[in-house]
């Protein structure tokens, strides 16, 4: 009776062990199977960013600025590279068309769009002043305050031509002073405002708007070599000829479209 009592408890502990064995090994091949999957997801998570996706992006975007002043283009990658967001002022007249949806509006949209929100920002300051007005009410403080890296400037030219012309030019340099003490290193460039069919002093005036960019070895935009040179311009601005039209617009964004995003 003993013997069988003692054969059935080394049974049973035989059983237990068994039990216990087949248990571990199953509980440790699912760990093992979850420490596997967390490592995969894990490799997946903290992926390597694709370093060549990343500069093959950038030369698109830099190749985009081939058109622009050399210092500027210069400038711009080196803001990107760095993390900065680049500023570009569009600064001048009505003949912005910021109220209307001009060329001033179309240009950002088209900028922001191509170079990216966090690589661009562009500010449009709009004054329906004379130039003498705009440098006595410290309007130029301004654009200085917003620290832009790039301005693209139409001197109120149109509106001077009717006041006082003789002013515009000594302006500019006002304008251009007020950035150097402030320190500001903006690049500068000139553009006319649009042309008007049948004026005589206004286009003696801007010729020497060119002139004076080429003095002081400025970058002038002339776009009117793409406006129409006969009677037809008249279909391009207002009636009151104080800013261009809808189709007026349309022509000049497209110039300076190719200026800003060379294809």
């Amino acid at each position: 009776m003993r013997a069988f009592i003692a054969t059935l408890a080394v049974l049973a502990c035989a059983i237990f062990l068994a039990a216990g064995h087949f248990y571990w090994k199953d509980k440790t091949n699912i760990s093992s199977f979850k420490a596997a999957e967390d490592i995969e997801v894990n490799r997946e998570e903290t992926a390597p960013v694709d370093e060549d996706e990343v500069q093959l992006k950038g030369l698109e975007i830099f190749g985009k600025t081939t058109n622009w002043p050399a210092q500027a283009s210069e400038d711009f990658r080196k803001a990107v590279e760095d993390g900065r967001t680049y500023k570009l002022a569009f600064v001048g007249s009505p003949a912005l068309g910021k109220e209307v949806g001009g060329w001033s509006v179309m240009l950002r949209d088209a900028i922001e769009d191509t170079y990216g929100k966090d690589n661009i920002e562009v500010g449009i300051f709009e004054y329906d002043l004379s130039s003498d007005r705009f440098i006595g009410g410290g309007h130029e403080q301004e654009i200085v305050d917003w620290k832009p890296d790039f301005i693209l400037f139409e001197p109120f030219k149109w509106i001077d031509n009717k006041a006082a012309p003789q002013n515009n030019s000594g302006n500019i340099e006002k304008f251009m002073n007020a950035l150097d003490k402030a320190g500001n290193k903006a690049v500068l460039v000139l553009q006319p405002p649009h042309p008007v069919f049948g004026t005589t002093h206004y286009p003696n005036q801007v010729g020497k708007l060119k002139e004076f960019a080429e003095e002081q070895h400025i970058e002038y935009w002339d776009h009117w070599t793409t406006w129409p040179d006969d009677e037809s311009l008249i279909g391009y601005y207002l009636e009151d000829k104080s800013s261009p039209n809808e189709k007026g617009h349309q022509l000049w964004f497209k110039y300076l479209k190719e200026k800003f995003i060379a294809e």
